[in-house]
């Protein structure tokens, strides 16, 4: 029987999964950027005009946050 998802130990999952995980979340960011939101850098002047882009660099703000886990997947020398 499968684990539920809220039964899942973190330490226990491969740095590839992890890895293959973040990458899916970033791509789905990248994949709502319109090209109206590249114009004129809309994400510097009005952040409604940009919602996906600032989504996206939310997100890799978060990311740098978190080098611990970026060395991880890194040393690991699986990927």
């Amino acid at each position: 029987m499968p684990q539920r998802p809220d039964s899942y130990d973190i330490l226990n999952i491969s740095t590839l999964e992890i890895a293959r995980q973040m990458t899916l979340i970033d791509f789905d960011l990248f994949a709502k950027i319109k090209s109206t939101e590249l114009v004129n850098q809309a994400w510097n002047k009005n952040g409604a005009k940009a919602p996906n882009i600032c989504a996206s660099i939310h997100r890799f703000n978060l990311g740098m946050y978190n080098k611990q886990l970026d060395t991880t997947i890194i040393l690991s020398g699986v990927l």
